[in-house]
C-alpha cells in the first residue's frame, strides 16, 4: 500500500469523493455519527468525483454501512432519516441554522431535484443497506449459493455457548469418569465443575487457536504426566532434606532483603517445609512457603551489587524448585491443551452434523471463496451492488475480517468504490480475542488518507481540559507508542456547562482518595462504595432541597437523579455498588441488568414453588413453600391462621384445586392471570423494592411458560422444563434476557463500561476504576508477527510482561471511555492497593500504577501513598483545578454493614424539605421508612439477622459429613436415638409426635404409625421409636418425681403461642449488655448483633406445665450431640446452647410467661410462682443414665425485671 499521504482535521462538507480508502479517526463526543450522515447526505445528492463511474445520485441500497452491533444498525438508520428530513426541510426553506447543512446547501445546483431525491431516499430508508459485518458476510453467501456451496440449507448460528458448553461437558465425562481417586482430586483443585472449565476454555474456543508456549507433548496420557511430576516431587523432597541444615547458613552470611527474609519468617518457612518433606506425596499440595525459594523470587531479593546470586550454595536446589513448579502447572497446561483441541473438534463436527455455520465458519468460508476462480466474478458483484462502503467501529475489526474487505476493495477498485473507516482506538475494548489493538495498528499504517475529528460537542470545557491534562501529562498514555492522544478543542456552545451545588461551581473531574497505607482490593471496594454512596446521597439530599443545577444552552436547570449513572466493569461492582446505595435509600436502577436471565432471578423460583404447590397442595412442605413467597405476599400472621385453623386452610387448599382445574382447562398463563388478580399479587409485588421491575419479570415468565408449555402433554413436564431451566439459566437466549423497566426518570443508573459506550450522561461516577485484576493465564501477542500465544504454565516472567502490558492498555481504553461519557462531572475512586497475587520487593506497598488511572496519575512509576498523593498534588495544581481531589477514610465493618439511625442523625442535621412543611427533618423522614418500622418479629430471626451465629454455622455446615467411614458402617447396623435420622424434618416429626402425646395414657402404635407415614419415616424405626419414647416420658426430669408421665393435660398446654410487645427501640447491644450481666450461659456466649426491635415478638412455647404450685417451660430438642449417652452431659448440653443461642430463646420465653403470670394470677411472684426452663435433648434420655439430656435452668429475677422494662 502506499505511504502515508496525510493527517488533517476532517471537513465532511468539503472532502472530496474520489476512490480509495479513507480513515477517519474520531475521539469521544466528535459527532462522528453526524459526520457519517452528513457523507451519506453528500452521496445521495451526487457529490462525488467526476471520475467515479457512478456520476449520478446513488440510491439508499447502494451505500453500504457496516456495524458491529444490532443496536447500531437501528440507531443508525433512525439517524439517517432523521437527518435526511432535516436536510430536505432545509432545501425547502432554502436556510439552516446547522453550520454543515449551510454548506452543502451552498454546493448544490438543481434544488427541486434534491428534494425530490431526499423524499425517495427517506421513504425507502427501510430498505437501506445497513448491516453487521457478520451478516454482511451472510448475506454475500446467500446471494452466490452455488459458488459458496451452502446449497444444503445452512443456517448461520448466532450463539455457539450451548454447543460449547456441551462439548466441554461430554470432554470432562469421556476423559475425567475413568480417572483414579488422586487425579480426579487434584483437577477438582483447578475447576470444580465443567463449568468452571469452559469459563478457562471459552475466550480461546473462537477464532484462530493461539499459539501454546513450551507444549511439545500432546500423546501422553494424564496418568503419566501423573506419576512423572510425583517422582520429580520425591527427588525434589530429597535433595531438600539433605540440604535443610546447611540452607540457614546461606541467609546468615549472605545479603538478602532482611525486612522480608527475617530470621523469624526463615524458620517457620523451613519448619514448613521441613515437615512436608516427611509426608507421603499423595497430590501435588505443597507448602505455599517454598514460593519464597524460587530463584526468580530470590532474585528479586538479594543485593546483586554485594552477591553473585549464580554463586549462593544450593542454588541448583532453588533451581530445581522453580522446575519442579513448571511440572506442577504442566499437568494443568496438558489438560487445558487437550481440551482446546478435543473441545474444538467436537464443536466443528456438531456444526457439519446440524448444518450451522459458526461467525468463525463465516468468515473462513467467505476467504475460501475469494480465493476461489469465483473470485472476479464475486468481486464485480459486489463492488458493482455496493461502490461506496462505510464501517463504523473499525478499531473493532479483525485481521481476518479486514482481508476479505482488502480482497473485495482493496486489491482491485474496478468502479472507483469509496471505503470510509470511521473509528476511535482509544475506545477499542477486546473482550472478544478474536479482535486485537495490534490488527488496528498494522492496517492503520497501510491506509493512504488519514483524517481526524479534534472539537468534543459532547462535554464542557472544564472537563475536556481535564481529560486533556490527564492524558497528556503521559508521553505514552496508552502504554503503546503507535497510540497517541491528541487534545480535543471545545465547543464554543458548551465553554459555558457548568455544574453547581449550593452555588458553588463543582470542578471537572473530583477524586476519591483513601489516605493512609495501601488497603487490598476488597476493602477498596467496601470504602468506594460507601462513599460514593454517601455522595450519591448528599446530591439526593440536595435535589430535594433544590440546592444544585445545571447550566445549560437555555440556563440554569434543577439537577435529577436520572442524571446520575455509575459506570462498573462486572455484575459483582455493580452488586456492590447497588446494596450500598440501597441502604442509603436512594433510589436506582440497575441498568441492563448485565444480560441475566429472567430465570435467575428470584420471581424464577417464585413462581416454580406455586406452580408446584397447586400441582400438590396436599404437600405441607410444598403448600407452605409457596405462602412464604413474596408474590403471593402473605404475611407471617396470615400463614400461621391457616395452619392452626382447619378450615381457612381446607378454603385455600381447594382455592389451589381450582387454580389447577383452569390450568388444566385454559392453561398456564391463565391460571397465573387470575391468580394475580384474587390474591392481588400485583399490588403485592408494586410495594416492593424494585417492585416494578419484579413485576415485569413475572409477566416475562408466564409469557414463556405459556409458549413452552405447548410442547408437553402434562403439567409435570412443564415444571420440570422450569426447574432445568432455573438450573441452568442461559442469558445468551434472546427470549430468556431480563426485560428491564426503564421509565423511572428520578433514579441513578447502573451500568457496565462496555454498555455505555456511544451514551452520554451529566454526572459519571467510577467508583472502583483504580481496581484491576490479572489474567489466569499469560494470553498475550507476538509483538513482531502479531500472533496470538498463551501461555497456561504461568511462570515466564517475560510472558507476564507482555500480558500484563495488554491488560494495562485495555485497562486505560475502558478508563477513557469510562470518563468520556460525562458531560458536566466525573468523579473517579483511587487508593493505593496492593494485589498479594503479585511477587513484589518488600518495599512494594502499592499496586496501583498497574491500574490505568494509576498508571496515568503516576506516569507508570511505582510509587508507595505518599508519591501517589504527590503526584495527584501536581496533576491538581497543573489542572488550572479542574480536577481535585478529597480525602477519604476506611471504614469499619459494621458502619458498612448498614446505616444506623444516629449516623443518619449525626450526617443531616441540617437538611430540611422545602416543600410543604419546612420544619420536616429530611433524615428523620427517610430514616423512619427504615428504623422506626413497626413489625413482628421471633427468636429465630434474630438468631438469623446476628452475622456471628451466621458466620459460625456457615463454618460448621458440613459438619456432619465428616464422619469416618467406620462409624457409617456401624450406623448402618445399629438403630437407635443416636442414628436415628437427623435434619429439620426429623425434629419436626418429634415435635408433632410429643405435641400430640398424652403422657398419662398408653402410646397407640396405629397413631404413631400414621405420624410415620405423614413424615416419611421407615417403619423400621417403629420399636426403637416406642421404647424411645417410653424412655423419655419416664423420665424423673428432676431426678425424683416429675416426669412427663405425671403431667396430666389439664395442667399443660402445648405449642403456646404469644406475642410480646416491644414498645421501645430496643438495640441488640442493650439486650446483650443485660443479658451477660445477669446470666452465666450468656457471659459465656459470643457478641450478639441483630438489627432492632421495634413491634413484637412472637413465638410457640412447646409445653408449659403445672407441677407443685409452680409454672415451668419445656423445650424439645433433637439435636445430635454424639453417639453415647454420657455425650449429653451437663458440659456438652451447655456448650450446644451456647453455639445455638438457646439461651436468647428461654429469655424470650420466660418474659413472656412472666407477663403473661403476671395478668393471670393474683399476688403473682415470680420468685414463688416461676418454677424454671427444662431443655429436653431427646436423643440422650435414657432412664438407665440419669442425669444426662436434661438441662435446667431459672432465669435470675433481676434479668427478667431488666429486660421486661428495656421492652416496655
Amino acid at each position: 500500500m502506499l505511504k502515508l499521504i496525510t493527517k488533517k482535521v476532517f471537513n465532511p462538507c468539503k472532502l472530496r469523493l474520489r476512490k480509495g480508502v479513507f480513515l477517519v479517526e474520531a475521539s469521544a463526543g466528535t459527532g462522528k455519527t453526524f459526520s457519517i450522515s452528513i457523507l451519506y447526505l453528500r452521496l445521495l445528492i451526487g457529490q462525488c468525483d467526476k471520475k467515479n463511474l457512478y456520476k449520478n445520485f446513488l440510491e439508499v441500497e447502494k451505500i453500504l454501512i457496516l456495524t458491529f452491533s444490532e443496536s447500531d444498525i437501528k440507531e443508525f438508520r433512525y439517524r439517517l432519516k432523521k437527518e435526511i428530513r432535516c436536510f430536505r426541510i432545509a432545501c425547502i426553506r432554502g436556510y439552516s441554522s446547522n453550520k454543515l447543512f449551510s454548506e452543502l446547501l451552498k454546493q448544490i445546483i438543481n434544488i427541486d431535484l434534491v428534494i425530490l431525491r431526499l423524499l425517495q431516499a427517506e421513504n425507502n430508508m427501510n430498505n437501506s443497506s445497513i448491516f453487521t459485518i457478520y451478516s454482511f458476510f451472510w448475506n454475500i453467501l446467500k446471494a452466490n449459493p452455488i459458488e459458496s456451496n451452502i446449497l444444503l440449507k445452512q443456517k448461520l448460528l448466532l450463539d455457539e455457548r450451548y454447543l460449547h458448553k456441551k462439548a466441554v461437558v461430554n470432554f470432562w465425562r469421556r476423559y475425567f469418569y475413568p480417572l483414579n481417586t488422586n487425579l480426579i482430586k487434584i483437577i477438582q483443585k483447578y475447576w470444580k465443575d465443567p463449568n468452571m472449565l469452559f469459563i478457562d476454555l471459552k475466550p480461546y474456543l473462537i477464532g484462530k487457536l493461539p499459539i501454546i508456549c513450551y507444549f511439545s507433548n500432546i500423546t501422553e496420557s494424564f496418568e503419566e504426566r501423573y506419576k512423572l511430576i510425583i517422582s520429580f516431587i520425591n527427588k525434589f523432597k530429597k535433595q531438600w532434606f539433605k540440604a535443610s541444615v546447611n540452607i540457614c547458613d546461606i541467609f546468615k552470611y549472605y545479603c538478602f532483603n532482611k525486612m522480608k527474609y527475617t530470621e523469624k519468617n526463615f524458620l517457620f518457612w523451613l519448619k514448613k517445609i521441613d515437615t512436608w518433606t516427611r509426608t507421603k506425596t499423595i497430590d501435588y499440595e505443597i507448602p505455599k512457603e517454598l514460593k519464597y525459594f524460587r530463584s526468580m523470587i530470590l532474585k528479586k531479593n538479594v543485593y546483586i551489587e554485594k552477591i553473585n546470586f549464580y554463586k549462593i550454595p544450593f542454588y541448583f536446589l532453588f533451581k530445581n524448585l522453580s522446575r519442579l513448579y513448571h511440572k506442577i502447572f504442566s499437568f494443568r497446561e496438558l489438560i487445558l491443551v487437550l481440551a482446546l483441541k478435543e473441545v474444538r473438534n467436537e464443536i466443528k463436527k456438531e456444526k457439519d452434523i446440524r448444518r450451522q455455520l459458526g461467525y468463525n465458519d463465516l468468515i473462513l468460508k467467505l476467504d475460501c471463496l475469494l480465493n476461489s476462480k469465483y473470485k472476479k466474478k464475486l468481486v464485480d458483484f459486489i463492488q458493482f451492488h455496493y461502490p461506496v462502503v462505510i464501517i463504523d467501529g473499525f478499531q473493532d475489526i479483525d485481521l481476518e475480517q479486514y482481508n476479505i474487505l482488502y480482497k473485495i476493495y482493496c486489491k482491485n477498485i474496478f468502479y472507483g468504490c469509496i471505503l470510509f473507516f470511521f473509528s476511535d482506538f482509544k475506545q477499542s475494548m477486546y473482550f472478544i480475542y478474536t479482535s486485537n489493538i495490534f490488527t488496528y495498528m498494522r492496517i492503520r499504517k497501510e491506509i493512504c488518507f488519514r483524517y481526524t475529528l479534534d472539537i468534543n460537542y459532547r462535554s464542557s470545557l472544564n472537563l475536556i481540559c481535564a481529560i486533556n491534562q490527564l492524558f497528556c501529562s503521559f508521553p505514552v498514555p496508552f502504554v503503546f507508542k503507535d497510540i497517541s492522544f491528541f487534545p480535543l478543542k471545545s465547543c464554543v456552545y458548551k465553554n459555558n456547562f457548568r455544574f453547581f451545588i449550593n452555588k458553588q461551581m463543582q470542578p471537572a473531574v473530583h477524586f476519591f482518595f483513601k489516605s493512609g497505607c495501601a488497603i487490598t482490593s476488597d476493602e477498596y471496594l467496601k470504602v468506594m462504595s460507601y462513599h460514593f454512596s454517601k455522595k450519591i446521597y448528599d446530591l439526593f439530599i440536595s435535589c430535594i432541597k433544590e440546592e444544585s443545577y445545571l447550566t445549560d444552552y437555555f440556563g440554569n436547570r434543577l439537577l435529577k437523579l436520572s442524571d446520575i449513572v455509575i459506570l462498573v466493569r462486572n455484575s459483582n461492582e455493580a452488586k456492590i455498588i447497588y446494596d450500598s446505595l440501597q441502604r442509603f435509600m436512594v433510589p436506582v436502577i440497575f441498568f441492563s441488568n448485565f444480560n441475566n436471565s429472567v430465570f435467575e432471578t428470584m420471581e424464577a423460583k417464585d413462581i416454580l414453588w406455586i406452580l408446584q404447590a397447586i400441582l400438590t397442595p396436599e404437600d405441607h412442605t410444598i403448600f407452605y413453600r409457596a405462602l412464604f413467597t413474596d408474590i403471593l405476599g402473605y404475611s407471617t400472621v396470615f400463614i400461621r391462621n391457616i395452619r392452626d385453623n382447619k378450615n381457612n386452610k381446607e378454603k385455600l387448599i381447594e382455592k389451589f384445586i381450582f387454580y389447577r382445574s383452569i390450568w388444566k382447562k385454559r392453561g398456564v398463563s391463565f391460571m397465573l392471570h387470575t391468580m394475580l388478580i384474587h390474591h392481588g399479587m400485583i399490588k403485592n409485588l408494586l410495594s416492593l423494592v424494585d417492585g416494578r421491575q419484579r413485576f415485569i419479570n413475572v409477566m416475562h415468565i408466564m409469557e414463556l411458560l405459556q409458549n413452552v408449555s405447548r410442547n408437553f402433554d402434562n403439567q409435570q413436564a412443564l415444571i420440570r422444563w422450569l426447574t432445568a431451566q432455573i438450573a441452568n439459566p442461559d442469558s445468551g437466549l434472546k427470549n430468556q434476557k431480563v426485560r428491564l423497566y426503564q421509565y423511572d426518570n428520578n433514579a441513578v443508573k447502573i451500568m457496565t463500561i462496555y454498555k455505555s459506550r456511544g451514551l452520554e450522561f451529566p454526572l459519571v461516577f467510577l467508583p472502583f476504576i483504580a481496581n484491576f485484576r490479572l489474567r489466569k493465564y499469560f494470553f498475550f501477542h507476538d509483538r513482531k508477527t502479531y500472533e496470538r500465544k498463551l501461555d497456561f504454565r504461568c511462570v515466564n516472567e517475560k510472558n507476564f510482561c507482555f500480558s500484563d502490558e495488554e491488560r494495562l492498555a485495555e485497562d486505560i481504553r475502558l478508563l477513557y471511555v469510562a470518563i468520556t461519557r460525562s458531560i458536566y462531572y466525573c468523579c473517579i475512586g483511587i487508593s493505593p492497593i496492593f494485589h498479594s497475587s503479585l511477587y513484589n520487593n518488600y518495599n512494594d506497598v502499592s499496586n496501583v500504577h498497574l491500574s490505568a488511572i494509576g498508571f496515568l496519575i503516576q506516569k507508570g512509576k511505582y510509587g508507595d501513598f505518599d508519591f501517589l498523593h504527590k503526584s495527584l498534588m501536581l496533576l491538581e495544581k497543573e489542572s488550572n483545578k479542574n480536577i481535585t481531589f478529597s480525602y477519604v477514610r476506611l471504614i469499619s465493618n459494621k458502619r458498612f454493614f448498614g446505616l444506623r439511625k444516629d449516623f443518619l442523625f449525626s450526617v443531616g442535621k441540617k437538611f430540611t424539605f422545602l416543600g410543604e412543611n419546612k420544619n420536616i427533618n429530611v433524615l428523620n423522614k427517610i430514616s423512619e421508612l427504615n428504623y422506626n418500622k413497626w413489625f413482628i418479629t421471633n427468636y429465630s430471626n434474630l438468631i438469623c439477622n446476628d452475622r456471628l451465629h451466621v458466620k459460625n454455622n456457615l463454618q460448621k455446615l458440613n459438619l456432619h459429613f465428616c464422619i469416618k467411614n467406620d462409624d457409617k458402617e456401624k450406623s448402618k447396623k445399629l438403630l437407635n436415638s443416636f442414628t436415628f435420622p437427623k435434619g429439620r424434618l426429623s425434629g419436626i416429626f418429634l415435635h408433632d409426635v410429643f405435641e400430640c402425646l398424652d403422657f398419662t395414657c398408653s402410646l397407640n402404635k396405629e397413631w404413631l404409625c400414621k405420624k410415620m407415614i405423614r413424615y416419611n419415616i421407615d417403619m423400621i424405626w417403629l420399636p426403637i421409636l416406642i421404647k424411645w419414647i417410653k424412655d423419655i416420658i419416664y423420665y424423673p426430669l428432676d431426678g425424683k418425681s416429675l416426669s412427663l408421665s405425671s403431667i396430666s393435660s389439664d395442667v399443660k398446654k402445648s405449642e403456646l403461642e404469644f406475642y410480646l410487645s416491644v414498645k421501645n427501640i430496643v438495640k441488640s447491644s442493650d439486650f446483650d449488655d443485660i443479658c451477660k450481666r445477669y446470666d452465666i450461659l450468656s457471659n459465656r456466649r459470643p457478641k450478639i448483633d441483630f438489627f432492632h426491635i421495634h413491634g413484637m415478638l412472637n413465638g410457640s412455647i412447646d409445653l408449659v406445665f403445672f407441677w407443685n404450685n409452680r409454672y415451668y417451660l419445656l423445650d424439645y430438642k433433637s439435636i445430635w450431640l454424639g453417639n453415647e449417652y454420657v455425650d449429653y452431659n451437663t458440659k456438652n448440653m451447655e456448650e450446644a446452647m451456647i453455639n445455638h443461642k438457646f439461651d436468647l430463646q428461654y429469655q424470650i420465653y420466660s418474659i413472656a410467661l412472666h407477663r403473661f403470670l403476671k395478668i393471670k394470677l393474683l399476688n403473682y411472684d415470680y420468685i414463688h410462682n416461676f418454677g424454671g426452663i427444662y431443655y429436653l435433648f431427646l436423643r440422650g434420655m435414657n432412664r438407665k443414665f440419669m442425669g444426662c439430656g436434661v438441662y435446667y435452668c431459672c432465669p435470675n429475677i433481676n434479668l427478667i425485671d431488666k429486660l421486661d422494662n428495656l421492652f416496655c
